[in-house]
């Protein structure tokens, strides 16, 4: 059924992904059949920086173009930034294109912080 939906044709070449997994734990993301823009592009960049994936430009300025004039939020552009604040407490290590991405707290991003105060009826 992978086989079926992957862009593998073997079972070889599948688990050949799994040694290109440097520990023993972590996830590999295979990136596939991605659609083109009306030029020919496709719809991600990989290329124009080497430790990110971006929104290809073309794609990006068509989708937001009423936000230009204003703070765009990198998260909707950036592959890098979409996964530093991925996770509220992040304990894990994130690696795109083979450099580590530094990873933020979820909740110091945002404009006032919330904080939470506990309280119990038994104490």
């Amino acid at each position: 059924l992978i086989l079926k939906y992957s862009p593998f044709n073997t079972k070889k070449q599948l688990f050949e992904q799994f040694d290109r997994i440097d520990s023993d734990t972590g996830t590999l993301v295979v990136i596939y059949n991605l659609k083109t823009l009306d030029n020919g592009e496709p719809e991600i960049d990989v290329y124009s920086d080497p430790q990110d994936i971006l929104l290809t430009q073309m794609d990006y300025e068509k989708e937001y173009e009423d936000e230009r004039e204003h703070f765009v939020i990198p998260e909707k552009k950036s592959f890098r930034a979409y996964t530093a604040v991925l996770y509220q407490e992040p304990r894990m290590r994130i690696y795109v294109q083979h450099s580590k991405v530094r990873t933020k707290r979820l909740e110091t991003m945002s404009y006032l912080p919330k904080h939470y105060e506990y309280s119990s009826a038994r104490f």
